[in-house]
């Protein structure tokens, strides 16, 4: 599967598997290797692998997530942690808001929206200003949803190693 230029995608699978191979590589390369250091952290400060996990999905900001497994390190009560990762990914409001004309008129539910700003990284965010403009406008979501699906994956998979592997490394 070879797609030399992004205005020949001419169906979502194709714009969704462009966008999962152009994500392998570096961009998936970063977040394992960031968030091994993090699955280490959360190991260390005694989360869970599961809490860890999820903290990974649900928060998806390396930022938020350091002040999650730091406040829950030192025992601080559940408001204090909501307000703490709130604040440190409130980063990503400028990067969603220059990011989602790019999605507008591309033909999906609205509700999609909330999972689509939700996924959104500096490495997503930064590829979709590169290429978003070269994408039809109907492949768009499809092409996000590969490229940040990917990354997320990695990211996943960088914390269970760096839970997993926190005794071998220094």
């Amino acid at each position: 599967f070879k797609i030399t230029y992004m205005k020949d995608l001419d169906t979502n699978l194709q714009a969704l598997l462009t966008g999962i191979r152009n994500a392998i590589g570096v961009p998936a390369l970063l977040l394992f290797s960031a968030m091994t250091g993090f699955g280490s952290l959360a190991q260390e400060q005694g989360l869970s692998l599961y809490i860890s996990v999820l903290s990974t999905i649900l928060i998806w900001g390396m930022p938020g997530q350091v002040v999650h497994v730091e406040l829950y390190g030192l025992g601080a009560p559940l408001i204090a942690v909501v307000l703490g990762v709130a604040g440190a990914n409130a980063r990503f409001m400028p990067m969603t808001l220059s990011m989602m004309p790019l999605l507008r008129k591309a033909p999906h539910h609205r509700r999609w929206n909330y999972l689509l700003v939700h996924m959104i990284s500096i490495n997503t965010w930064a590829e979709m200003m590169r290429k978003g403009d070269e994408i039809p406008v109907e492949r768009r979501v499809a092409y996000f949803l590969g490229f940040s699906s990917t990354c997320m994956f990695a990211g996943v998979l960088g914390v269970i190693q760096g839970y997993l592997l926190l005794e071998n490394m220094p």
